[in-house]
């Protein structure tokens, strides 16, 4: 039996709105192993394109952890990466940066994940 993997897929995200979806439906498309464990992070802060609202339809979702500012006379890309950073699950057993504006192929996080078990 295999043990359970904690994976997580970080996104910090300012003004995004379009990308920001496109990396998200690349993340929930891809095919996840039965013993992983997929959460999604996103930190958005000071957004004022519509990401904070599109953001609260997915708060109370099982695979997302979100922090959706706004901060006050910022728009600062460390406090983004700080407060990123901070949502992480501790337990986590493996995370992947994304770029708000990047996307993940298919079957990427399956090629990891066999990665991970072949050598470990």
């Amino acid at each position: 039996m295999i043990n359970p993997l904690n994976f997580v897929v970080a996104i910090p995200t300012f003004n995004s709105l379009e990308n920001l979806k496109t990396a998200i439906d690349s993340v929930l498309k891809q095919e996840i192993p039965s013993h992983v464990n997929l959460k999604i992070v996103i930190s958005n802060i000071a957004s004022k394109d519509g990401t904070h609202d599109f953001l609260e339809t997915l708060k109370n979702k099982k695979k997302f952890i979100i922090h959706n500012g706004p901060f006050e006379n910022t728009d600062s890309q460390s406090m983004n990466f700080f407060c990123l950073g901070e949502l992480i699950p501790k337990d986590s057993d493996w995370v992947w940066l994304l770029g708000d504006d990047d996307k993940l192929e298919n079957n990427s996080i399956l090629e990891v994940c066999k990665t991970l078990e072949k050598d470990n």
